[in-house]
């Protein structure tokens, strides 16, 4: 994670819905693919909001 948010030239991160939904800060991204729909969407959401907190700085 932490060559994610530092290292310019890296651009994607892949990560399970499952592990990256909860607990996981990742403000310096502005961009993210569900690829593995769960059937709560409350799950989704909060796997979602991981963009939308204090500190981000594009648009998401």
């Amino acid at each position: 994670m932490l060559y994610f948010e530092t290292e310019t030239s890296c651009e994607v991160l892949l990560a399970s819905i499952v592990a990256a939904g909860t607990g996981l800060n990742i403000v310096c991204a502005d961009t993210a693919v569900i690829m593995e729909p769960n059937w709560n969407p409350a799950i989704e959401y909060q796997a979602l909001d991981r963009l939308h907190r204090i500190g981000q700085k594009n648009p998401v």
